[in-house]
């Protein structure tokens, strides 16, 4: 990643000038010599990374190291109020901005599509006094995040908080702005509906074959290969009702049909897994995606997961212990724009690499991992600082941050053991994308 790229980026999401009028037009600052809301905005941002880290005590510890006045407890706790959760949702828009700013890089089986997007949930667990604002699903106080990832730029373009206890379905809407999509999601978003209106916006769906669901297949248009497979009643069932007992044998890829009145349509595709026989439904013809490549796809949302466990192991998400909604709030926005920075870092080391667009490309170094950059970042947080309080600084300034970051977060192993993303991408010795056999290049 190029010094001018590291700089650009931290000076468009945390700009002092910006965060300054924010401040003045929100009211924030109230008595100047108490408090120094830029230096508060970016310790919050980056205050992850320590056991201690996303609680309000933490995030003083860092305001102080980078040059603001200690206080009473007392003090620093009445800061984190409306006023400066306003400030930070403004943060969170100039993020997620220049995350949708950023170049897409779909080879290989991505190709095709404006974008592939991963959307799955994490819960938090907050204390006891915010359970009338955040019930869990027992008799405890959570929060839920909801996250849409793209695996474009491999990074988190939204996300929304709501009551852990709140059902996920009715937070994923599929519509016009879709179209021309790819989809993979979680159990917990998946429904009829949501495979209807997959086919109504010309989105492609990737998703696990829910429990209890009765699919319908036509048995006298199947193949005999088809035939040596085997399928439970609850499974699958002829269109005229009839349970198909078959012997598995390899994988299966046919058309099937499902709903009250048999009108909903997709591909029904098993195949074997590491952890055993999976079955997928999926919207993705099967003139581009073979059965292997439809189970790569799925493969692909454990990079939610990843960033999942970024935001909370790197940037402490589950470490919220504000007693009150909006100090909650900030402490969670904070962790997100904190995790999405990490993997723009990334993603910047990978587009200076030339791997944009449809294409693969030889990688000229390791690829990275966001985990590993944030980390670095914590080491050096206070030079990042430093930068930030001085805009207009040379790309000579950002220099040893920027090769800090890039040689902290480079993967030693990439090589022996590309992950799927990885590998789906072109990002290994050969520079070719993942394809299933017989269907090389790209």
């Amino acid at each position: 990643m190029q010094p001018r790229q590291v700089r650009e980026m931290f000076e468009k999401v945390l700009p002092r000038e910006m965060i300054e009028q924010d401040v003045a037009e929100l009211c924030v600052q109230e008595r100047r010599r108490h408090l120094d809301p830029v230096n508060l905005v970016m310790s919050l941002v980056l205050a992850g990374g320590t056991p201690e880290a996303g609680r309000i005590s933490e995030v003083m510890k860092e305001y102080c190291r980078n040059g603001g006045k200690r206080v009473v407890a007392g003090s620093y706790v009445r800061w984190f109020n409306d006023r400066l959760l306003a400030v930070m949702l403004r943060v969170v828009d100039r993020m997620k901005a220049y995350v949708h700013a950023m170049p897409l890089h779909l080879p290989g089986i991505l190709a095709g599509r404006r974008d592939w997007r991963v959307v799955d949930s994490t819960t938090v667990r907050v204390p006891r006094e915010l359970l009338d604002v955040y019930p869990g699903a027992g008799d405890y106080a959570a929060l839920k995040v909801h996250k849409e990832l793209s695996l474009g730029c491999e990074n988190v373009v939204d996300y929304h908080i709501t009551p852990a206890r709140d059902q996920d379905g009715p937070h994923l809407v599929v519509d016009e702005s879709r179209r021309g999509t790819g989809l993979i999601v979680d159990l917990g978003y998946v429904s009829h509906g949501l495979i209807r209106r997959a086919h109504e916006y010309d989105v492609h769906l990737v998703i696990r074959l829910k429990e209890g669901w009765k699919l319908f297949a036509d048995s006298s248009a199947m193949t005999s290969d088809i035939l040596d497979w085997n399928a439970s009643e609850e499974v699958l069932l002829s269109l005229d009702g009839q349970p198909l007992h078959l012997p598995l044998r390899e994988h299966v890829d046919i058309d099937v049909v499902m709903g009250p009145n048999r009108d909903i349509g997709a591909r029904l595709v098993v195949i074997e897994t590491p952890e055993g026989w999976a079955s997928y439904l999926t919207t993705v013809p099967r003139d581009t995606h073979s059965a292997e490549e439809i189970g790569m796809l799925y493969r692909l949302r454990w990079g939610v997961e990843l960033q999942n466990k970024l935001a909370k192991s790197c940037c402490q998400l589950d470490q919220i212990t504000a007693k009150k909604e909006v100090s909650a709030q900030i402490l969670v926005h904070a962790a997100m724009v904190s995790s999405m920075l990490a993997n723009a870092l990334a993603h910047l080391e990978h587009v200076d690499q030339g791997m944009t667009g449809n294409k693969g490309k030889r990688p000229i170094r390791p690829p990275v991992h966001a985990m590993s950059i944030w980390r670095s970042v914590r080491v050096h947080a206070s030079d990042v600082v430093r930068l930030l309080m001085a805009p207009g600084q040379p790309d000579s300034a950002w220099t040893l941050a920027a090769r800090n970051f890039m040689y902290d977060g480079q993967d030693p192993n990439w090589k022996r053991k590309p992950s799927p993303i990885d590998q789906v991408k072109g990002r290994v010795p050969s520079g070719r994308p993942w394809r299933s056999r017989g269907r090389r290049g790209g």
